[in-house]
Order: C-alpha cells, then structure tokens, then sequence
C-alpha cells in the first residue's frame, strides 16, 4: 500500500482554524467541515469521486465544487484537509490530487485512499479491513505493515461489492430471458423498477456505467427475502469471493484470531452478509464499522495539525 501525501505552510501560531475531511467513493463524496472550537459543522454529499471510474478532470472538478461551497466565507488558509479517496491511493492518482489540493492554499493538507479514512477509525494494533461498496478491498493491518489484498477496480475485482451484486443480477434476469439461467423474480423486480425489461433496458445498463449498474443490488436482496434461488447463489457466490480474499490477509497473522472491521454500504445487510461469511472465516470475529468514514478523514485532518502545524 501507497503512504500518505502531506503538505503544510509553517506558522509560527495557529488561532481560529477548521478541520476539512472528505471521503470519496465510486457513488457517493462526502465533505465535513468542523471547526476546532466545535462551534462549526457543515456537511455536504456529491457524486462517485473515484478517479479511475470517472476520470480524474471530472474527480477534481467536483473536489472543487464540494470545497468552494463547503468553505464558503471562510478562508483556505485557516484550513487543514484531508481527503481519502477510493482510487486515490495509486503513486499516479495521489500525486495529481496531491498538486490540485495544492493549487488552494490550504493551512495544510494530505491525501491518499479512502482506505486510510476508515482506518483512522479503528483503535486495534492488527485486524483485517473489508470495504464492501460500489467497489470491494480487504487490507490486512499488522501494526505498521499494510497490505491491500483485491481492491484492483471492477474490470477486475469478480466479487464483493455492489457493482458485481448489480452486475450478476443483471446477468441474471438475462439468462432467464434466453432460457440459459433459471427463473428468477429479479426479472419482475427489474421490470417494477425500469419500467420496461432487462434486454429492452440493455443499453442504458452500458451507458449507465458502474455506480448505476451498483444501484441495483438491492434487488438481489429483495429477491433473497422471496426464497429466490437465483439470488441467493449470487450472494454466496460474492460473499465466497470476499471471504477468501479474507483468508489471504488472515495468513499475515500466521491464521491467529484478528478482529474483521467490515465497511462499506453492503455492510448494512449484516444480517444476511455475515452469516455467509462467518461460515468460513470463523477463526476471527467480523465487526461492522458503525462510523462515517468521513470523520476518519477529520481525524486524519486533526493529525496533520497535531504533528505538521502546532509547535
């Protein structure tokens, strides 16, 4: 794994100034503004952020929107950021959003994965740390040494995440249509929600892209609730993915019992998701990360001043 870009101006003295945390992912940004006295607090959601979906002119464009109305009234200056985005942690992707954060004239600033942000959340020394969203990784943290385990984008990660659940239902429904899969009610659940047939809405899959194809992986947990085979084997078949790549990481701890943080918005189908998975990681204990990631990138941000800026 990549480590941290950071840069700071030199003070001398620092009085009034603001803790800035964004957290980027392939469907949602998040922005917090929080000021050291407590007396501000502003938040703001955008759009996929995820420079490897949506390009990164397009990435950084919406970083400016997010920070110009976030800020607003406020001066950079006064400001310390922090942003982890999901694509962000690449030697290539980190030093471009390293040198547009650059162009603000931030108090001071760092960037990297959104992998980070969730990490400065966790208080064990070793655990394992699976991000199930749009996109999927698994990170093992064993003290200093990180290593990140999939996580390598959705031409090639094949399990874990919403796009592969939305992708593999889409699939689905397709099969059932030309008599190569079995009946399925995601056919009807698909027909409820585009208003027309999978093949008739085949197209707009394609134009739509991965956040869009991600959006409809809570059909397939619709479905589950119906006894539909179909979808269920589609959520075996991801969570199998997921728990192998857990089994990896696990062999960094030499298979003794490390704490699983899971993450991500799949997460909150724990109770459908963590009973498949425990069935084969059972030598350790799967927790779901209850807290925004967002503010783990606060706390990355309050970081950067405690160590770079306060004398």
């Amino acid at each position: 794994m990549q480590t941290n870009n950071y840069f700071c101006e030199s003070f001398s003295s620092v009085h009034t100034h603001y803790y800035l945390g964004i957290d980027g992912g392939g469907t949602k940004t998040t922005f917090k503004l929080v000021s050291s006295d407590g007396s501000v607090n502003r938040k703001l959601i955008l759009g996929a952020s995820n420079p490897n979906d949506i390009g990164m002119k397009n990435t950084t464009a919406l970083l400016k929107r997010g920070i110009d109305e976030i800020c607003n009234g406020l001066s950079y200056s006064d400001i310390v950021l922090y942003a982890g985005l999901s694509g962000g942690g690449s030697l290539v992707n980190r030093n471009e959003l390293n040198q547009f954060f650059g162009q603000f004239g931030f108090m001071c600033y760092g960037n990297s994965s959104d992998i980070d942000n969730i990490s400065a959340l966790i208080t064990h020394h070793d655990y394992i740390l699976v991000i199930m969203g749009t996109g999927f990784v698994v990170c093992s943290v064993n003290g200093s040494l990180k290593k990140q385990i999939g996580g390598w984008g959705w031409f090639f990660d094949n399990g874990g995440s919403g796009y592969s659940i939305g992708r593999d239902a889409v699939a689905a429904a397709l099969c059932a249509v030309d008599g190569s899969g079995l009946p399925t009610v995601l056919n009807a659940l698909f027909k409820d929600r585009l208003g027309e047939s999978v093949e008739q809405h085949l197209k707009s899959f394609y134009n739509g892209g991965k956040s869009y194809i991600a959006s409809f992986a809570d059909l397939v947990f619709e479905a589950v609730k119906s006894n539909d085979k179909v979808a269920e084997n589609i959520i075996k078949n991801n969570m199998k993915y997921v728990s192998d790549r857990i089994a990896v990481a696990a062999k960094e701890f030499d298979n003794r019992q490390i704490p699983v943080y899971i993450a991500g918005g799949l997460s909150n189908r724990k109770d459908i998701l963590f009973p498949l998975l425990q069935q084969n990681v059972s030598n350790t204990a799967l927790i779901a990360l209850e807290e925004e990631p967002v503010d783990g990138a606060i706390n990355k941000a309050m970081e950067l001043f405690n160590t770079k800026v306060q004398k």
